[in-house]
């Protein structure tokens, strides 16, 4: 029997989706909260607040987002995490314009974060299992 490079590993594939999903909801959820509170605490007193806010928002999902994923995926033992983080963070980056159809605020927003992470959670473990070395098929 023969085996594709590109024959793709399903358990691994739906790990990666799991855990893109739950890594961006996770960290988006908690960057909106975080932001909610700091926002209602200072609400009114300084012009201007809630955009700096919502960089901030941004800045942390941005960074965070990759890290906690990759933290996962090295504990799952999936190959090549930072790889898989990687491709992943750039899908991520490419398709989240694409997410008109979710709205700006919740429960939209983190159903974007969870869908679009999944989605692009299964392309970058693909991607970095593809690029694993393979041992070669034993010969019969």
């Amino acid at each position: 029997m023969t085996t594709s490079r590109f024959a793709p590993e399903w358990r691994v594939i739906g790990l990666g989706a799991v855990v893109g999903a739950a890594g961006t909801a996770a960290v988006g959820l908690a960057a909106y909260g975080a932001v909610t509170v700091v926002g209602a605490l200072t609400a009114g007193q300084t012009v201007g607040a809630n955009i700096g806010l919502g960089i901030v928002a941004f800045a942390l999902r941005l960074v965070a987002t990759p890290l906690v994923c990759w933290w996962l995926l090295r504990r799952a033992r999936v190959a090549r995490p930072a790889v898989a983080t990687g491709v992943a963070a750039a899908c991520y980056l490419v398709l989240a314009p694409t997410a008109g159809w979710a709205g700006a605020a919740l429960p939209g927003a983190a159903a974007a974060w969870a869908v679009l992470g999944g989605i692009c959670g299964a392309l970058g473990v693909y991607a970095a299992g593809r690029l694993a070395p393979r041992a070669p098929a034993p010969r019969v």
